[in-house]
């Protein structure tokens, strides 16, 4: 039994790493308002920002895997 993936995700780039992965995929867009507290740091920020990207499609797809991805980009200490 083949399972459907869907991307959680609005970025082009990581749509094409999973073909180039040969990973067929759909892409559903979440429309989260991305939070970004501070005092917490950035690994706790991407987490809580992809799982909440992929909760959000998960409620609409019952079937499938969905995958939830975050990016931040961090210069020195910022």
């Amino acid at each position: 039994m083949k399972h459907k993936i869907i991307l959680a995700s609005a970025s082009k780039r990581r749509s094409k790493i999973l073909k180039e992965c040969g990973i067929e995929h759909t892409v559903v867009i979440s429309n989260i308002l991305e939070k970004m507290d501070h005092k917490k740091g950035a690994r706790l920020n991407v987490l809580y920002n992809a799982r909440l990207k992929a909760e959000k499609v998960a409620d609409r797809y019952r079937k499938g895997f969905v995958i939830g991805a975050d990016t931040v980009v961090l210069l020195g200490k910022r």
